[in-house]
């Protein structure tokens, strides 16, 4: 026998032992309450168990969980053999030194018991009994089975094995995860998708970044509304998402020429919580999305108003880089008046007014330029002002 054959079957013996052991117990106590599960009818069973002392009820409980597995095919729609099953999964300890024999036997009838409470229950139990990678790995399949079979399932059902994955998933089972959520259309199973994945997102964050990379813009949506308003992520985590999905969001937009009313209003959300953070980190980022948004302006894509709030979004950022790209922006509008067109004086007032508040000398020339020009009195005197408020 080779020796990973010889430590399989060392391993199993082990395992028959110690459940041969706690059903030897309850015959060697001779317990009435044995007498009353193994005559009465299944009622007696179930009030057995309710009544036995916390150490004979766990043995007990297993004992019920067998019954249940032998009948649950037979007696699929009876009410007493579903308290039977309810009260047995209840009752079982996960201190029991049998753990993995119980494991299969709850799996066993996850597979066979039609009944919602039962697999409830069992949804609720599975992760306790899946104490090494080897039990947590065929919980993962059966739950990942389930969720993607075409069987009618109960709300509570859904929620529960998202449950079990949030608590024993790993790196596959987040990508699960984000797929089922990012699909989802039913509100009612928002919440406990959303815990399971921000769960899984924490323990893979690199991996939950490359998931974000490679989805469609309506996808990450979903995923940015999630982390932004989740209390369990980090705020360095949070902004990373949120650079991500605003990075993948401007690649898809210019990649596909995708610039829908939705796309654009999403990407305008993203830079607005990046202001608002006042992450310097995502300079470069807001600087480009900037560039981006003069070429929607220009083809009337995005609205004057939401192109001056991405102004004041990006001057939030207060750098050098965002200085000269909101500088070089008011020297194309120079060049626009200088040939007798007229943009709009709103966005002119906005370009001068970030300017000013940012104070980087290098919009000197920009500024001054506009006094020159045939701007009306606000737009000069707001230019003066600007000038005056430079760094120097």
């Amino acid at each position: 026998m080779e020796p990973r054959e010889m430590r399989a079957f060392h391993r199993k013996s082990v395992i028959l032992a110690l459940a041969v052991s706690s059903v030897a117990f309850l015959h060697a106590q001779k317990s009435p309450l044995l007498v009353q599960f193994v005559k009465g009818n299944i009622a007696d069973k179930t009030a057995a168990i309710r009544e036995a002392g916390e150490e004979e009820k766990s043995a007990l409980a297993e004992k019920g969980l067998d019954f249940l597995d032998a009948n649950s095919e037979l007696l699929s729609d009876d009410r007493d053999l579903s308290a039977l099953g309810v009260v047995s999964v209840l009752s079982l300890s996960s201190s029991q030194p049998q753990n993995g024999v119980i494991l299969e036997k709850l799996i066993s009838v996850f597979k066979k018991c039609a009944d919602t409470n039962v697999r409830t229950v069992i949804l609720d139990k599975l992760p306790d009994f899946a104490q090494d990678e080897e039990g947590r790995a065929k919980v993962r399949a059966l739950v990942e089975e389930f969720l993607s079979s075409d069987e009618n399932k109960s709300v509570s059902l859904i929620k529960n094995s998202f449950g079990a994955l949030g608590k024993i998933g790993n790196q596959e089972s987040l990508a699960f995860v984000f797929e089922q959520y990012v699909t989802n259309e039913q509100q009612n199973l928002a919440d406990d998708m959303g815990q399971s994945l921000v769960t899984l997102m924490n323990l893979y964050p690199d991996e939950s970044l490359r998931l974000i990379s490679s989805s469609e813009i309506s996808k990450i949506s979903k995923i940015f509304d999630l982390v932004s308003k989740s209390s369990k992520i980090t705020k360095n985590y949070q902004m990373d998402v949120v650079e991500t999905a605003l990075s993948q969001t401007l690649i898809t937009m210019e990649n596909q020429q995708d610039f829908s009313e939705k796309n654009v209003r999403f990407q305008l959300r993203l830079v607005e919580f990046i202001a608002k953070e006042k992450w310097a980190h995502a300079t470069d980022l807001v600087a480009q999305n900037f560039s981006v948004a003069k070429k929607e302006y220009g083809e009337n894509v995005l609205s004057e108003e939401d192109f001056i709030q991405t102004i004041r979004f990006t001057a939030a950022l207060k750098s050098s880089k965002i200085s000269a790209a909101l500088s070089d922006c008011l020297a194309r509008f120079n060049g626009m008046v200088d040939k007798e067109s007229h943009p709009s004086e709103q966005i002119v007032l906005a370009l001068i007014n970030s300017l000013g508040d940012l104070g980087d000398k290098t919009a000197f020339d920009n500024l001054l330029y506009v006094t020159y020009l045939d701007y009306s009195d606000e737009v000069v005197t707001a230019a003066r002002v600007a000038l005056a408020s430079l760094k120097w």
